[in-house]
């Protein structure tokens, strides 16, 4: 009598620790299958109803040694500024490209060199979120840009019944018209 009620107390502990190691392995095997859903997806570039560049991205989930590995470049970057990784809770990674054309205002100066006169051709170009300065063969470039992200659960939808969160996708949105989204990426990083 005593060897079966220790033999279904062993059982019902390896039952409850299998089940508990189900459930993790449950857990890894949705979280790789959004991650390859994320890296599958391409980014959406489109332009917004201002025409800046928007650009929207599916989330990435790593664990924080997937994210050392994978992502060394970033985690450098955040062992310059002194962050612990295993502190950290998400990542993200935006490459803009900004190029403007314009007219330059021209104007000669006159200066004295080596005793006698010369004259440069300078050129200025400034607006809101851009300024240019040319003269004596140095440029001056200065490009103000402002990101703005978001992050947002993209509910499941069946019919016209929303429920649940299909994925977690992440917004951005430049607001110098001269700008354009190249990249970007998001990952949120989790403890296990």
């Amino acid at each position: 009598m005593k060897a079966k009620v220790v033999y279904f107390l062993f059982m019902t502990v390896l039952c409850i620790f299998g089940g508990y190691l189900l459930n993790l392995f449950a857990k890894d095997y949705v979280r790789l299958k959004s991650n390859q859903t994320a890296l599958f997806d391409e980014a959406r570039y489109y332009r917004t109803r201002d025409s800046f560049s928007a650009a929207s991205v599916q989330q990435m989930t790593l664990k924080h040694a997937e994210f050392e590995k994978h992502y060394a470049a970033l985690a450098s970057v955040a062992d310059d500024l002194n962050l612990k990784i295993k502190r950290l809770e998400t990542a993200s990674r935006t490459v803009t490209n900004t190029v403007v054309e314009f007219v330059p205002v021209y104007r000669d100066s006159i200066v004295f060199r080596d005793g006698r006169i010369d004259t440069l051709r300078c050129a200025t170009y400034n607006d809101a979120w851009v300024s240019f300065e040319y003269c004596d063969d140095t440029a001056h470039v200065a490009v103000t840009d402002t990101l703005i992200q978001f992050v947002h659960r993209v509910p499941r939808q069946w019919w016209f019944i929303r429920f649940g969160t299909k994925s977690i996708r992440q917004e951005v949105t430049t607001k110098n018209p001269h700008a354009e989204i190249t990249y970007t990426e998001y990952i949120n990083l989790i403890r296990r």
